[in-house]
């Protein structure tokens, strides 16, 4: 009996340290929002995304590989299209030079005429990187490193009020910017954005 027992707490012990485990994981996280419901008709335009590395202490610029940044930029690009069209709108990537053409068409006038005007989605993504954990001799004070991403996205429109909906994701102690962990963040990014 006493092995038993031994044996089942064991068991429990183990259940409890996975679940536990689990709950340390990184996961994107969205402050409470509202949902926005957004009229489906009409194209949203999708900017290219901001990507920018920056120091998790100085929050100074860091330079990144063009060609990773350029992977970062594209797969983020795709996703959020990918994540709008699920969400039931028709959107499409385009760059700067397509948006600036599109506004300065026949002075701009034309396009508030539209009811769905000019819809544009911008993505800005900041990459905090740094050393883990440190210890400042100097303070005695002991610090994480902080190393986070932060995803912002803003929808704005011509037609409807200037700022139609914008949002704030946060994954905590990571840099991971892989296709799946970025996936997972445009979807909690646009969890809110729903048709109407």
């Amino acid at each position: 009996m006493r092995e038993l027992m031994q044996n089942y707490t064991a068991q429990v012990l183990s259940v409890c340290f996975c679940a536990w485990l689990s709950g340390c994981a990184t996961a994107p996280v969205a402050p409470p929002a509202p949902d926005t419901f957004v009229d489906p008709t009409g194209e949203i335009l999708i900017t290219p995304p901001l990507i920018e590395y920056r120091n998790v202490r100085t929050n100074d610029p860091l330079e990144a590989a063009a060609d990773d940044r350029a992977r970062v930029e594209g797969a983020a690009g795709e996703l959020v299209m990918d994540q709008l069209k699920a969400n039931g709108f028709t959107a499409r990537l385009v760059t700067a030079d397509e948006i600036v053409r599109l506004q300065s068409a026949a002075n701009g006038w034309a396009l508030c005429d539209e009811p769905a005007a000019l819809r544009v989605f911008c993505l800005r993504g900041r990459f905090y990187v740094g050393p883990g954990a440190f210890w400042d001799p100097m303070s005695g004070a002991i610090a994480r490193g902080g190393s986070r991403i932060v995803l912002e996205g803003r929808l704005t429109s011509s037609a409807e009020p200037r700022l139609v909906w914008a949002q704030t994701v946060q994954v905590r102690e990571s840099t991971d910017v892989s296709r799946a962990m970025l996936k997972d963040t445009i979807e909690v990014l646009l969890k809110t954005l729903k048709t109407k």
